[in-house]
């Protein structure tokens, strides 16, 4: 790969100290975040609670070597609704009032 391709790629524990101080440079989104090194260890424990989450992925883009953005996605509690269950289960009109094709 080309130095000056961006990579995403999921986040590793030696991405840590870079993403850190993303959070602590931005001006916008910054929630007391700090590069103070007594306060690693509480961003240590949350990577390592997000690397165990089957729900959550932390991702980084490196470009140029260097950790340029992050982000991460998380799993969407899957709502089982009337669509999900057999025809022969669902009965009424959708949220639109309209009837619904196994209800005709």
């Amino acid at each position: 790969m080309d130095a000056t391709e961006l990579l995403i790629r999921k986040a590793e524990r030696k991405d840590l100290e870079a993403i850190v101080a993303l959070f602590a440079n931005d001006p916008l989104g910054g929630h007391g975040d700090t590069t103070d090194p007594e306060a690693f260890a509480d961003y240590a424990a949350a990577f390592d609670r997000i690397e165990a989450s089957t729900l959550q992925t932390l991702f980084v883009a490196v470009l140029e070597g260097q950790v340029r953005r992050h982000f991460s996605n998380r799993a969407a509690h899957v709502s089982v609704g009337a669509w999900k269950l057999q025809p022969d289960r669902r009965s009424g009109p959708d949220a639109c009032g309209h009837a619904r094709p196994w209800d005709r």
